[in-house]
């Protein structure tokens, strides 16, 4: 459940998205998924609301997305359109290791080992002359206080723009103040999955 929600929320999906589980027509107290009809009722995981199910709502099980509780309720599919899950995406081209090179300005950085991601890294990015770094933070989901992604101008010292933790819904931008170097450093405790974040980089104006 955790995994559909942190997916859901790294791809702006803050409402609510349809996880495969339905009513059977036969019989409306049970519920199974529509991979194998396989009933659910006191028999596999759930994470019903405790009002589930109400009465005229609906069908088709959903996914509440905009509370890390990911609670399900259910609704009425066939008019109300929502995102669904289909899959999970393959991971196996994702980086093993820090990269040996300075990553290029407008690629996608995300950690080695994403989703479950154990290695902690440091990215110097840098851009021309007389221009400065902007930042766009487009995913980020990190254990509270456990995992952090520290943002610094400057090849050296200590002059920290930001310092995150937790799980960001919308993306984000943040920019160097004057230098064309900004260094970003992924602190893991190298625990839980599903973790990580989705940068990139450009150059922008002073």
């Amino acid at each position: 459940n955790k995994f559909f929600w942190r997916t859901a929320i790294s791809n702006n999906l803050l409402e609510s998205v349809h996880i495969g589980a339905h009513q059977l027509a036969e019989d409306p107290s049970v519920w199974t998924w529509i991979d194998g009809e396989v009933p659910f009722n006191g028999k596999t995981y759930d994470n019903f609301i405790g009002s589930f199910s109400i009465p005229g709502a609906g069908e088709c099980g959903s996914m509440m997305t905009e509370s890390s509780s990911a609670l399900w309720i259910n609704e009425d599919c066939a008019n109300n359109k929502q995102p669904f899950f289909c899959r999970r995406e393959d991971f196996s081209n994702m980086p093993k290791d820090c990269p040996k090179d300075a990553p290029k300005a407008g690629e996608d950085i995300v950690p080695p080992g994403f989703p479950d991601p154990r290695i902690s890294c440091e990215y110097v990015l840098f851009v021309a002359a007389k221009k400065i770094v902007e930042l766009e933070i487009l995913v980020l989901v990190t254990d509270v206080n456990k995992d952090f992604l520290e943002i610094l101008e400057g090849s050296s010292g200590d002059n920290i723009l930001a310092n995150l933790t937790g799980s960001l819904l919308t993306p984000i931008k943040i920019r160097t103040t004057k230098l064309k170097v900004m260094r970003v450093n992924w602190k893991t405790n190298g625990a839980g999955m599903n973790r990580g974040f989705n940068i990139r980089y450009n150059e922008v104006e002073p």
